[in-house]
């Protein structure tokens, strides 16, 4: 184990000793049958190793402006925008993108209109169009320098999760590429088997921990996508804070901020374990998670030591042991 701190928070008689599957993160099982674009990639797309192809500065500063104004006017439109309005601002991108003089790639273009159209009428935390997500992640993983392969998946992150799971996953590997989709699918929450857990709660936190064992040792590229993930969330929570307005959570007010902290540390961690550079990025998007746990006055060792398997009723244990330890490392 790469840390001196419990993942699980809690010791469990598992058949035949074994550690849960979803905290091992088995393979996705893929189904045969696809439901979405149905044809795979088109010939006119060529790829190469997408995850090694870079774009040159100039490209990806043009790239991340055009994502940014775009998140801008899809927020202008709040909760009404999942309708034509939408498809205006997201057309008028890929037309800026087309016309641009780096020249973007094509499959990019497409990676474009294919995330947002499958995300198309979702609302993110209720306030505007889930499409301001996804950008918003796409622009802060090129701000990472991030790859034409890695700002592919920043786009398609939360496809599988939320449009469809293992037959949108097989959709993305048909249609663009079998990297990308790995990265796509590291950044995706793991089933969780019903025998595993007996409220919906135990379940989320199943998830959540299976999530932080992975990232340990995830391929950089799914935790740069991570990180932009984290990135978005907080500067979302950080500007309803500001503006007085109170979001539930599924781990409650407390538990979210574990979740996030945890994260930000063990992403800390893996980059020093894997050797990388420090990471500018990674040092703000940590700040940026302090500044939200103060603004709801509370205290960061608090947060710490706070103990997920806490929401979860004696009762729902059952046979199980509960060890309530902290589970976020320092």
């Amino acid at each position: 184990m790469l840390y001196p701190f419990s993942l699980t928070g809690r010791t469990a008689r598992w058949p035949a000793g074994q550690m849960p599957v979803n905290l091992l993160r088995e393979p996705r099982p893929i189904p045969d049958t696809l439901y979405f674009s149905g044809k795979g990639r088109t010939s006119t797309l060529k790829t190469g190793n997408l995850m090694e192809q870079s774009l040159d500065p100039l490209a990806l500063r043009t790239l991340g402006r055009e994502f940014g104004m775009a998140v801008e006017k899809l927020k202008a439109l709040g909760t009404s925008g999942t309708g034509p309005k939408q498809a205006e601002v997201i057309n008028t991108l890929i037309k800026n993108l087309t016309h641009a003089p780096n020249k973007f790639p094509e499959i990019l273009i497409e990676c474009i209109r294919y995330a947002t159209e499958a995300h198309k009428n979702q609302l993110y935390g209720g306030r505007y169009p889930f499409n301001c997500h996804i950008l918003s992640v796409a622009m802060y993983t090129v701000e990472q320098d991030g790859t034409l392969g890695e700002i592919m998946a920043a786009l398609m992150h939360d496809i599988t999760e939320d449009q469809g799971g293992a037959a949108r996953l097989k959709d993305v590997i048909m249609h663009f590429d079998k990297k990308v989709a790995d990265v796509v699918d590291g950044c995706s929450y793991q089933p969780v088997p019903k025998a595993q857990f007996s409220s919906p709660i135990e379940k989320v936190i199943l998830e959540q921990l299976a999530m932080l064992r992975y990232l340990q040792t995830a391929p950089r590229s799914v935790r740069k996508v991570k990180a932009a993930d984290i990135k978005h969330n907080t500067i979302s929570s950080l500007e309803e804070r500001r503006q007085g307005k109170v979001k539930s959570f599924e781990l409650g007010p407390m538990g979210e901020l574990w979740k996030r902290l945890s994260r930000v540390a063990v992403l800390k961690k893996a980059r020093q374990a894997h050797g990388e550079e420090e990471d500018a990025f990674l040092n703000q998007l940590e700040q940026d998670v302090l500044q939200l746990i103060e603004s709801r006055g509370v205290g960061v060792d608090a947060v710490r030591n706070f103990n997920p398997w806490s929401l979860v009723p004696r009762e729902h244990f059952g046979w199980r042991e509960v060890a309530l330890v902290p589970t976020c490392p320092r």
